[in-house]
C-alpha cells in the first residue's frame, strides 16, 4: 500500500521530503495547527509564548502582551497618566486571558478554496513586532488563523518607526 501511494505521488510530479513526510500518524502539525482525528487545535509551539508570558514589570511589557490580545483592565496599565500598579486583579485578568486564548476553538485554518480575503495585521512597538493572520467569514467577521510575535534586538529597537513597521 505504501509503495502504491509513493508511486502515485511520483506519477503526479510530487516531491517528497523524507524528513517532512509523515504517514499513518495520530497527529500532525500542518500550517500551525495540530490535526487529529478529533479535529484541529493550535499547535502548542504557536501558543506557548502566551502560556509562558511573564508577569509584566512595566507598562511597555504590558503593551507587548496586548499587541497579541486585548483586555481593558490591562490596557489601563499602558496609559501614561496612570501610575503602573500591577496588582492581583491584573494578574487574574492576565491569567484568564492566557487560558482563554490557549483553550479557544476560535483559531481556524485558512480556507484556500473560498474567495474570502486573508488579512495580515501587524503591530510594532520598540521591543517587539506582533502579527495576526485572519480570514473574513461568510458573516463578514474576521476569524483568526495564527498569531505570533518577534522580539526586536537592541539594534533593531533603535530603528525609526517607519522602518519597524516595514520589518
Amino acid at each position: 500500500m505504501l509503495n502504491h501511494i509513493l508511486q502515485h505521488l511520483e506519477n503526479v510530479g510530487a516531491t517528497v521530503s523524507t524528513t517532512k513526510f509523515i504517514l499513518a500518524t495520530l497527529t500532525a502539525v500542518i500550517v500551525g495547527h495540530k490535526c487529529t482525528f478529533k479535529g484541529r487545535v493550535p499547535d502548542d509551539s504557536k501558543v506557548q509564548k502566551i502560556h509562558d508570558w511573564p508577569v509584566p514589570k512595566n507598562a511597555m511589557q504590558v503593551h507587548g502582551f496586548l499587541s497579541m490580545c486585548s483586555v481593558l483592565l490591562l490596557i489601563n496599565l499602558t496609559k501614561k497618566d496612570i501610575p503602573f500598579e500591577f496588582g492581583p486583579k491584573h494578574y487574574e485578568g492576565m491569567q484568564i486571558l492566557k487560558e482563554s486564548i490557549l483553550e479557544s476553538p476560535a483559531l481556524q485554518c485558512l480556507d484556500y478554496e473560498c474567495s474570502h480575503k486573508v488579512i495580515l495585521a501587524v503591530d510594532t512597538s520598540n521591543i517587539a513586532v506582533g502579527f495576526l493572520l485572519s480570514q473574513k467569514g461568510n458573516d463578514g467577521k474576521h476569524y483568526p488563523s495564527c498569531f505570533s510575535s518577534i522580539a526586536l534586538s537592541k539594534v533593531e529597537s533603535c530603528y525609526l518607526q517607519a522602518k519597524l513597521e516595514l520589518y
